[in-house]
């Protein structure tokens, strides 16, 4: 009732409609392209600041972020706008190669490339959202 009438007042009211609307079922089951990417960029960020400092491979006690990064992004991913999978799936498979060579003593060349082609693959799903033209107009609409 409260919620109805804040939109009475104030029909504009972008959080009363949608919380007027969740509470009635009818809300949006799926993420905006702008919430997807949020969503992304939020759940990632520290996975890619670990790789620019090299300590991807070390878990920090109890708090694997690696870990607390494939649940989110798991999480997200069935309610993400369909245009960014290709940008999480690449977080995914990135992770996926760090739990694998989480595992082993050394770290070698050929690790380091293969660690750097599948990062680059993270840069170019990224780069084919933000080279988008129509997806860039989304964004600034939002």
């Amino acid at each position: 009732e409260k919620l109805a009438g804040i939109i009475e007042l104030a029909p504009n009211h972008l959080s009363a409609s949608l919380l007027l609307m969740h509470s009635q079922k009818r809300g949006p089951k799926k993420l905006s392209l702008g919430g997807s990417l949020q969503g992304i960029e939020e759940a990632a960020g520290e996975l890619s600041e670990m790789i620019q400092n090299d300590s991807f491979l070390k878990t920090r006690g109890n708090e694997d972020v690696l870990a607390q990064l494939v649940f989110e992004l798991r999480r997200l991913r069935p309610i993400l706008d369909e245009r960014t999978l290709g940008y999480v799936d690449s977080y995914l498979e990135l992770s996926q190669f760090i739990k694998q060579v989480r595992a082993r003593k050394t770290w070698n060349d050929h690790l380091q490339r293969e660690l750097d082609t599948v990062f680059s693959e993270v840069g170019a799903q990224r780069g084919l959202l933000q080279n988008d033209s129509e997806i860039q107009e989304e964004l600034l609409l939002d």
